[in-house]
């Protein structure tokens, strides 16, 4: 088995304040559901054809925390949406081999924002391929194809 580690530089300005404004609107809009957003670093496994991916997504939202909390209290269960915003170095890996990545290991929902563009493509993910897809300007807000109720202005 062959593991590949990757070394990213750390996230600018503008991918920081778009966490942390999503993160925010995330959490208000859940504060009455049992899910609950997760903002990175936190390792999550993504089990893909028998290959364990551990990713950091920079935002999750997590449904299933009790139930997939272990004894170290770790969280081993699988967000039902995904959040990964742009940076220049990130962007392939974030549209190809992440976008994949989720998608085969059971993800419902992905979004990637790219904060320069001021652009987010939501893809909502059924038996392991893309069921929904849809983009959205920063003036229009997220339409979430999961959370119907859940539309964000960020």
């Amino acid at each position: 088995m062959v593991n590949e580690i990757h070394l990213l530089s750390s996230p600018r300005v503008k991918h920081q304040t778009t966490v942390g404004i999503l993160y925010g609107e995330l959490y208000k809009h859940l504060n009455e559901h049992k899910c609950v957003p997760f903002v990175a670093p936190y390792d999550i496994t993504f089990k893909v054809d028998e290959k364990m991916n551990v990713l950091q997504p920079d935002l999750g939202i997590i449904c299933d925390l009790e139930e997939h909390t272990d004894e170290e209290d770790r969280y081993i269960g699988l967000p039902t949406l995904v959040v990964e915003v742009l940076s220049p170095s990130s962007i392939s890996r974030d549209k190809v081999r992440k976008l994949n990545t989720y998608m085969l290991s059971g993800i419902e929902e992905y979004w990637i924002v790219d904060p320069e563009k001021e652009t987010v493509s939501v893809y909502q993910f059924k038996e392991y391929e893309v069921e929904n897809y849809a983009d959205f300007k920063r003036i229009e807000g997220i339409q979430s194809f999961v959370f119907e109720e859940l539309k964000l202005f960020w």
